[in-house]
């Protein structure tokens, strides 16, 4: 059998492996037909993406929305990841189906890219197998389920370094072409972190091969210029064809509030505690979400910091380390050694010293970095396998040492086990000791635990509580783990004593690693029947009944799992979740927060009405302008009476340089939207010297017959609205986000869109009747656009390019 023909058949029976564990990890979804919630599936990923597809059938792309945030460009920020090839399946299922369909393809496709890169460094098809089970069941890629993109944009990693590898050692241009097209679709995945991540692994990758294999003579061509240029082609392509993606997704981060970087104590969120590391050996030692036991530092968030490889895969792992002697070892070790030290954030100085970097200093949660460390080590662990099973003469005396350590190693956890009940008890005074300094040093007075010290002081004695409730030989969370320990130690022990039978070597090892994480993954994520989605709250009902244009919020202005319902239902709240919300959004936010706390009547509230809010949901009891129209188990459906319209004539402008004074304007109890509107600039100099200009008292027509200023909007869609117009004079204000890319034309004549009231749109008006319409066409779109189809060209030719006869 060629070897083109064995690969392919080997392909085949990983496939089928990967789906069969796949489906006793998360058949629940096919079997139930239900799908998942919890997390940012249920307040972003589902709503967005049955709200882009939507349009995308109707025909319509989804560049903007109106329908969050007073408007918001979708696109942009990434999240609903609606380029990203394998969500195709969004355009022609539903999308609960669609969303269950996409689990199951990047898991099997995860372990089938790395199955083919590992096979091709050791010719094992067995430890390549492991690798691949390793990496698409193992802990970390079956918690991210919910964080869909941080997957799509990993799972391509291992074939980036595939075609690397096969251009370096072939100098075949599709291999070229296929690294830059890997790198491209992981970004259009939507989640750039990871992305950037996956790029600056490959990219170190690529340089790091190029030079051994110039040192061994493995390469086909020697010239550095080559090499370079291929180099850059590979990133030009990759960040070419996601330019769709990335340039309108920078220019949205330049107004969000991770502009200029974010605090470094904001930065470290969900960093992993060295505490944390034990969950390496027992996965489920701080709780697991199911059972409803979680408990340690970030208890609200368990998912980010899981990256269980397996206790048969790390032991593996680190016999690669211990017994091979090759670069690819190396390299892999670095990577994985380094990002867990960049995982653990606030506990590592290297954190502080990646926050300063552009790009890097947007981000946060240091635990994204287990994304490196899950990969590495399911590569290693294949490496490791290979390691074991084919040890080679030289390698004979590092593989009985390795051998002996995991047999003592194991020895020590097992005492350690049966012993640990007793030393937590006699323990108590340093570990209430210990965390008291570490709550000192690390949580108390950090800007994203607001608590007070004796708080934390409580959790601490709640958190003893549960330590020594696990700690139990007895515990399900501790002897299943010592149980693969031993299991894992005794087949290492009987593969380094024997040289035959890697059939049955490679079958126990699938076994003892596939049972483990299909024991820790099975019930990880909460499921759903997927009507839950569709389900319509008390308070949808009531506004699907006033067809007029309006928003509507919750008092208080507190995040909610609800907050993109507003998507689902096609209404339009004003708040939203996004990583990248608006800055000036997030500040009118937190200024209507303290009034909208204690709400008595809307007339008093300026800004309330400014934005359009007809309809709030609240357990407060109102009066005076509002009307209660829905009780529901304590919650109300008020309407207020006092809202202004979308859009209106205003005929006085004040004018103010700065944005804080704008704000301030804004935010004045006695400011009176419907008589001045705040622009934010220079004072035209054909205005009087208070920056006003006064409408007529009433409009005329050309007969001389007056009319009361009005306006009207004739088109509201996400991409264009269309207002008739009767003024005196003044300006037409539009309470929808001022931003890049909006354009606005009077009677056919484009006008600059002004900066009004702090966040929204006016334009100028003469006197008289105009029809004003206002369109989206943003050039960092087209510009977008425009370098991802020279990227596709050049990837195409590329591919479809005759292949060179080798000399």
């Amino acid at each position: 059998m060629t070897e083109g023909r064995s690969v392919l058949r080997e392909s085949a029976l990983v496939c089928v492996l990967l789906a069969g564990g796949v489906y006793l990890i998360v058949g629940r979804l096919f079997v139930k037909g239900w799908t998942l919630v919890e997390g940012d599936t249920w307040m972003l990923y589902y709503p967005a993406k049955a709200y882009c597809f939507s349009l995308l059938k109707q025909g319509e792309f989804p560049l903007w929305t109106p329908n969050l945030f007073f408007g918001f460009p979708l696109f942009a920020e990434a999240q609903a990841g609606v380029l990203y090839p394998l969500s195709v399946v969004f355009l022609f299922l539903p999308t609960w189906v669609a969303l269950n369909v996409s689990i199951a393809i990047r898991l099997v496709l995860a372990g089938l890219f790395m199955f083919l890169y590992v096979r091709t460094l050791d010719r094992n098809g067995w430890a390549a197998a492991l690798s691949a089970v390793t990496f698409a069941c193992g802990g970390y890629l079956i918690a991210q389920l919910r964080h869909e993109n941080v997957e799509n944009a990993l799972i391509w990693l291992p074939l980036i370094l595939l075609a690397v590898r096969r251009w370096v050692t072939t100098g075949n241009r599709r291999a070229l072409a296929l690294a830059g097209t890997g790198i491209g679709v992981s970004f259009l995945a939507g989640y750039f972190f990871i992305s950037l991540l996956v790029l600056l692994t490959a990219s170190a990758y690529a340089i790091l091969f190029i030079c051994f294999a110039r040192k061994d003579g493995t390469m086909r061509d020697g010239r550095p210029l080559h090499w370079a240029g291929g180099l850059a082609a590979i990133g030009l392509m990759g960040i070419g064809l996601a330019g769709i993606q990335i340039l309108p997704n920078y220019e949205l981060a330049q107004h969000s509030i991770r502009a200029g970087g974010l605090a470094y104590d904001v930065s470290t969120q969900v960093s992993v505690s060295p505490f944390h590391l034990i969950c390496f050996f027992f996965p489920k030692f701080f709780g697991y979400p199911p059972d409803g036991s979680v408990w340690g530092l970030w208890r609200s968030n368990p998912i980010d910091l899981v990256a269980y490889l397996g206790i048969l895969p790390l032991l593996l792992a680190v016999g690669a380390i211990l017994i091979r002697r090759d670069w690819h070892t190396r390299f892999f070790a670095v990577v994985a050694g380094t990002a867990l030290l960049l995982a653990l954030g606030q506990f590592s100085p290297l954190w502080r010293l990646l926050h300063v970097l552009p790009v890097f200093s947007m981000m946060r949660t240091p635990a994204r970095f287990l994304s490196l460390v899950a990969f590495s080590g399911a590569v290693l662990a294949g490496l490791g396998l290979d390691a074991v099973m084919r040890p080679s003469g030289a390698a004979q005396p590092r593989l009985r040492r390795y051998g002996r350590l995991v047999v003592r190693g194991a020895g020590l956890i097992v005492i350690a086990s049966l012993a640990s009940e007793w030393v937590v008890a006699a323990a108590r005074p340093a570990i209430i000791t210990t965390g008291r300094w570490f709550i000192d040093r690390f949580v108390y007075g950090q800007s994203v635990h607001r608590g007070s010290l004796e708080h934390y002081y409580t959790l601490l004695d709640q958190s003893y509580a549960q330590l020594a409730q696990v700690a139990r030989i007895t515990h399900p969370y501790i002897y299943i783990p010592v149980l693969y320990v031993i299991g894992s130690a005794l087949f290492i022990w009987w593969v380094t004593r024997q040289s035959r039978g890697q059939a049955a070597a490679g079958l126990v090892s699938l076994l003892i690693a596939g049972s483990d994480l299909v024991l820790f993954g099975r019930l990880y994520n909460s499921l759903i029947p997927q009507n839950f989605y569709e389900q319509k709250q008390y308070y949808v009902e009531v506004m699907e009944k006033d067809t007029g244009l309006f928003r509507y919020c919750f008092a208080p202005l507190n995040d909610s799992m609800r907050n993109y319902d507003a998507l689902l239902f096609h209404q339009q709240d004003i708040q939203g979740y996004s990583p990248l919300q608006m800055e000036r959004h997030e500040e009118l936010i937190e200024t209507l927060r303290p009034q909208a706390a204690s709400l008595a009547s809307a007339s008093a509230i300026p800004l309330l009405n400014l934005l359009n809010i007809k309809y709030i949901i609240t357990g407060d009891s109102l009066t005076q302008d509002w009307a209660v129209v829905r009780f529901n188990e304590g919650m109300r459906v008020y309407e207020n009476r006092a809202v202004l319209p979308r859009a209106f004539v205003v005929p006085t402008a004040r004018f103010v340089p700065t944005r804080d004074r704008a704000l301030a304007a804004v935010a004045d109890t006695s400011f009176n939207p419907h008589e001045t509107v705040i622009i934010e600039g220079e004072r035209p100099e054909h205005l009087d010297p208070q920056g006003e200009r006064m409408a007529k008292a009433a409009p005329t027509d050309s007969s001389g017959q007056t009319h009361t200023p009005r306006a009207d909007i004739i088109r509201y869609g996400n991409h264009e609205v269309v207002i008739e117009v009767i003024s005196g004079g003044g300006y037409l204000v539009l309470t929808d986000t001022y931003y890049p890319g909006w354009r606005a034309e009077v009677d056919g004549i484009e006008r600059s869109i002004l900066l009004a009231d702090y966040h929204f749109r006016a334009v100028n008006l003469d006197p008289g009747r105009h029809r004003v319409r206002f369109w989206y066409d943003p050039l960092s779109f087209k510009v977008g656009a425009g370098l991802s189809l020279l990227s596709l060209g050049a990837i195409l030719g590329l591919m479809l390019a005759p292949r060179r006869t080798p000399p």
